[in-house]
């Protein structure tokens, strides 16, 4: 849990706890006749759920206002009102059950009037949260989060690429052995480097490509078709290359499907 979510967390709960005690203090008061019309624990659990069932939808109808690009940058004491007087629609409905059911008047009065008392209670609750406790907090106090996924190891050829200035780098066609030297060939043309070919296909072991001669290996992407010269198969490449395929690789190439 991040320092926001905990912080979020703390003023739900401060809000929650301060809807509790105020259902207690009207508990303890017995407005509106209910002193004389309940017992205590009656009026205790009246105020208490009502107090806090109204103050969760002050804050639904808070979290709402505070998202809406029409509503969020209004004064709080304003988003107060228009939350209490929201809130106060299903409210009335509620306060009218609830006197139903725990006193058995169905709240004595018509529900216009009944709407009036009922507002002015979401009032008291929606403006000094706002001004108290400021904006909504989310209702959700924990966000669980995937772990971030591991860097992708480079592939073999865009590592041995590397060696390349940037204008040669590109899709790896072929190596080629040049005395000491080692030609190699991209589709941004070709470089040297000072390499034995034996350390280029050691690093390029895991690398989509075949040795084809004692002197060039090449990539299975590059490779377009098959050719001869003379009773020499050569493989014929992308980039135009014609790379003679020696007898003692020719039956390995074969078997794997490359001729």
């Amino acid at each position: 849990m991040t320092i926001r979510e905990q912080t979020s967390s703390l003023g739900l709960l401060a809000q929650l706890s301060t809807a509790v005690l105020i259902g207690l203090v009207l508990g303890a008061i017995g407005p509106f006749g209910t002193f004389d019309a309940m017992s205590a624990p009656t009026r205790y659990f009246y105020w208490s759920v009502l107090v806090l069932l109204n103050w969760l939808q002050v804050l639904i109808v808070r979290r709402f206002l505070n998202a809406n690009p029409l509503t969020q940058h209004l004064p709080k004491a304003l988003l107060g009102v228009l939350a209490g007087s929201l809130s106060a629609i299903p409210a009335t409905f509620e306060v009218f059950w609830f006197e139903s059911t725990f006193r058995g008047t169905a709240a004595g009065v018509p529900l216009p009037e009944l709407f009036v008392y009922v507002w002015l209670l979401t009032l008291l609750i929606a403006i000094p949260a706002s001004l108290i406790f400021g904006a909504a907090p989310p209702l959700q106090a924990v966000s669980v989060t995937s772990p971030p996924s591991p860097p992708t190891a480079p592939s073999p050829t865009a590592h041995f690429l590397q060696r390349l200035p940037e204008d040669k780098r590109g899709q790896l066609v072929a190596l080629e052995m040049q005395d000491h030297y080692l030609c190699v060939h991209t589709d941004h043309g070709q470089h040297l480097l000072l390499m034995r070919m034996s350390d280029a296909l050691a690093e390029l072991k895991d690398a989509d490509g075949q040795q084809t001669h004692r002197s060039w290996w090449v990539a299975r992407a590059a490779v377009k078709g098959l050719s001869k010269r003379g009773t020499t198969p050569m493989l014929r490449l992308k980039n135009g290359l014609n790379v003679p395929v020696s007898r003692s690789h020719f039956a390995r190439l074969r078997h794997s499907g490359w001729l």
